[in-house]
């Protein structure tokens, strides 16, 4: 194919990173003779849900649904069931599909192309939640009070038939008032979960959740698959509300294993280093934002976050801030996790999709609901641990560099064109500059700079220009020009670099702050798939 077409990038990408694109004939031949809909025996002797109104969130042309809500008001407040697609009744711990399912680690999500953990016939039609199906499920209960404290948890084995297949962007919409095609039980269902999610976020808020609100891209294509705009995915209100139950389900699921089991699996985020911190002081105090140590160190980075006083601030601090943190990893110890600021997490809610909460599932069946007499080692579950944080690392690196080849093939032909940017980063050849009418990060090479001899300062991630006392550094605009797209985009100045405003001439090479900029005052006692013709990353905030 010829270079450019997005199908041929993409299939370069996945060469690159050796993911399968098929399955071996004894995976496929084995889940081929497995039931469409559930035997009738299994049904009895689970809990029957069926009468329960549920329904279920994705986005719009997803397939795959691994997860249900259900909801009812109660006398001391709520009743939520988090029902999640039991693959583990299906894929056996001495099957075929679990042997690849635990060397994929996990599905690998592309624009237009998914390369799923297990097969789509297990995926797309047998465990998919789908509506006025009877479907096997894991259901975690939980009772809440008016203030969403817990009452009451359990874990078991359900049968439910989903009522309603809902989109994000409709449940949005919903939510701003707007007309709705939805029955009085959903609407009522709906508003019940937007009431407790807000009580559950105003909860983790309290308790020192570190959010990091990172764009996401998202994908438009013409009819030939040709992308033809670029924007933002922006998390919304409906994500939010299914990430909420889903922290619910996957902190008890951890709680009831540290309990019962001798081994299980873990997603743990350990504390940052002490060293990576005093680094990021360093570069906050030279730009002017103030970092009050408290003994929580959750809840100072929390602030941080929240008192950065702009998007630009955010576009520039917030991965550098992330980059201070330990990236978050699936282990058999039982750690807090950092971000979330929970002592018990793992991943139970995506058996489709990941490896983890696969184990997870059999990990419950096995210790806590004693319906599975099958044996799991700690030195398998450490296996699997390493297996599914190394493929986490593969999907993230592979979705990158689709996402560099997508925007670079989508830049060639604006070779030319003007932008304005935002300088957000910086290394010794040059900065990174994100252009300011699209999400496409572009390279400016020192040598654009304008006369002189720059020096890259590591420390405060800027250039400075010894000769004139001139630097180049973080949150300075800039008029650029695309003068080149390979593999990454190249910019240059536009007019006279010497003439640009992004040079802070009054300012002294080893002053400290800018002299005009207030101090951003961070005090720790104040207190998410798949498209046909659009895309965005899916699972990139993978807590």
């Amino acid at each position: 194919g010829k270079s450019g077409d997005p199908q041929v990038e993409l299939l370069a990408v996945i060469r690159q990173y050796q993911l399968p694109l098929s399955f071996p004939d004894a995976v496929t031949a084995e889940v081929q003779n497995l039931p469409l809909e559930p035997d009738e025996q299994e049904i009895k002797r689970r809990r029957d849900l069926r009468d329960v109104f549920t329904f279920t969130i994705d986005p719009a042309s997803a397939k795959d649904f691994d997860d249900a809500i259900s909801i009812q008001e109660t006398e001391q407040g709520w009743r939520l069931w988090v029902h999640i697609a039991d693959v583990a009744h299906y894929v056996g711990l001495d099957s075929q599909t679990f042997a690849e399912a635990s060397v994929r680690g996990n599905s690998f999500y592309f624009p237009k192309k998914v390369i799923p953990m297990i097969p789509e016939r297990l995926s797309n039609q047998i465990c998919s939640l789908r509506p006025d199906e009877d479907k096997l499920v894991m259901t975690v209960q939980t009772d809440f009070d008016r203030h969403a404290n817990t009452l009451k948890q359990s874990i078991y084995e359900a049968v439910i038939r989903s009522d309603a297949r809902l989109a994000y962007e409709e449940v949005d919409e919903y939510f701003e008032g707007k007309p709705s095609r939805f029955s009085p039980t959903l609407k009522k269902a709906l508003d019940d979960s937007r009431v407790l999610s807000g009580k559950l976020s105003r909860i983790r808020l309290d308790n020192g959740y570190v959010f990091f609100d990172l764009p996401e891209i998202e994908y438009l294509y013409d009819e030939e698959g040709f992308v033809h705009h670029l924007g933002i995915a922006e998390e919304t209100e409906s994500h939010k509300l299914i990430e909420n139950f889903m922290l619910v389900a996957n902190e008890y699921t951890a709680l009831k294993l540290s309990q019962k089991a001798p081994a299980s699996m873990y997603r743990i985020h350990e504390d940052p280093d002490p060293q990576k911190i005093e680094r990021l002081k360093e570069v906050l105090d030279f730009y002017g934002i103030a970092y009050i140590d408290k003994e929580n160190l959750n809840k100072s980075v929390q602030h941080l976050l929240t008192s950065l006083p702009n998007k630009d601030y955010h576009r520039v601090f917030d991965r550098i801030i992330l980059r201070s943190m330990k990236k978050a990893k699936y282990s058999p110890l039982h750690k807090r996790h950092f971000g979330l600021s929970l002592e018990n997490y793992t991943h139970f809610t995506s058996p489709i999709r990941r490896l983890c909460d696969l184990t997870v599932h059999h990990l419950c069946k096995i210790h806590i609901l004693r319906s599975s007499h099958a044996g799991i080692s700690k030195e398998q579950i450490i296996r699997w641990a390493n297996v599914a944080s190394e493929q986490e690392l593969q999907a993230d690196a592979a979705e990158r560099d689709i996402e560099k080849v997508y925007s670079a093939t989508y830049m060639r032909d604006k070779v030319g064109e003007e932008f304005s940017g935002l300088m957000i980063s910086a290394n010794s050849s040059g900065a990174l500059i994100r252009l300011n009418e699209m999400p496409v990060t572009a390279m400016l090479l020192k040598n654009q700079f304008g006369k002189g001899k720059w020096e890259y300062r590591d420390r405060e991630i800027r250039f400075v220009n010894p000769s004139n006392s001139e630097s180049f550094e973080l949150l300075d605009s800039v008029k650029v020009r695309i003068m080149e797209v390979s593999d990454d985009v190249y910019l240059e100045l536009t007019g006279d670099p010497e003439s640009h405003t992004h040079y802070h001439r009054v300012k002294r090479v080893d002053k400290k702050r800018r002299p005009n900029q207030r101090r951003i005052m961070v005090d720790a006692k104040s207190d998410r798939k798949k498209g046909d013709n659009k895309h965005r990353r899916q699972g990139r905030k993978r807590r």
